[in-house]
C-alpha cells in the first residue's frame, strides 16, 4: 500500500511540475509580446500564484480521473456512512493505510483550492463564492466519477468542503499578514518622521 501511496504522489508531482511548466511556458509567451506593447509591469507573485494553481489543477485532475473502469459504479447519497466505514476498517492493520489514505486524501486535496482560488480570482475573494465554487467543482468531479467508473460519494464532498475551510482560512491568515506587513512597511518610522 506504501507503494501505491509513493506512486500517486510522485506521479501527482510530476503532472504538477509539467502543469505548472505548460503555464509557465505560455505565460511568458504573452509576458514578452506584451512588453513590446505595452508598459504594464508583471506582478511576479501573481505570477507564482497562477503558476502554483496550474500546477495544482493538472495535478489534481489527474488524481481525480485516473484509474476508472466503466463497469464499476459506485453511490453513496448518505452522509458519514463511508467516513464510519473508513474508521472501522481503520483498527485491521491490513486496511488501515487504505482508510488513512482516503480519509486523509479527500480531505487534503481541496486544502490549495481554497487557498489559491481568492487569489486567482480576484472579484471572487469573498468566502461565500469561493465556498460555492468548491461546493460546485467537488459535485461536479463527483458526478463524473460516477460515469467513468469511480465512486460518487456524499462524503467525498463533506470532506472536500472541510479542507476547503481550512484552504480559505490559510488564505485569510496569509491576506492578513501581508496586508499587515504592507502596512507597517508603507507607515514612516516615528525617528524618520521627526528629522
Amino acid at each position: 500500500m506504501y507503494l501505491i501511496w509513493h506512486t500517486y504522489i510522485k506521479d501527482a508531482f510530476g503532472v504538477f511540475l509539467l502543469g505548472g511548466l505548460a503555464y509557465a511556458l505560455v505565460r511568458m509567451v504573452f509576458l514578452l509580446m506584451r512588453k513590446k506593447r505595452s508598459t504594464v509591469k508583471t506582478r511576479w507573485g501573481r505570477e507564482i500564484i497562477l503558476f502554483l494553481f496550474s500546477g495544482y489543477s493538472a495535478a489534481l485532475f489527474m488524481l481525480l480521473f485516473s484509474g476508472v473502469n466503466p463497469r464499476v459504479r459506485m453511490l453513496n447519497l448518505i452522509p458519514f456512512h463511508s467516513i464510519r466505514e473508513y474508521l472501522s476498517l481503520y483498527s485491521d492493520s491490513n486496511l488501515k493505510l487504505w482508510a488513512l489514505t482516503n480519509l486523509v486524501g479527500n480531505f487534503l486535496l481541496f486544502i490549495p483550492f481554497s487557498a489559491l482560488l481568492p487569489a486567482v480570482l480576484k472579484k471572487h475573494k469573498q468566502f461565500k463564492y469561493n465556498m460555492l465554487l468548491l461546493l460546485g467543482g467537488i459535485t461536479l468531479v463527483e458526478i463524473v466519477q460516477y460515469f467513468i467508473g469511480r465512486a460518487c460519494d456524499i462524503d467525498d464532498v463533506i470532506l472536500g468542503m472541510a479542507g476547503g475551510f481550512i484552504g480559505y482560512g490559510c488564505y485569510t491568515f496569509a491576506s492578513h499578514i501581508k496586508s499587515h506587513y504592507q502596512k507597517n512597511r508603507d507607515v514612516p518610522s516615528a525617528k524618520g518622521a521627526t528629522n
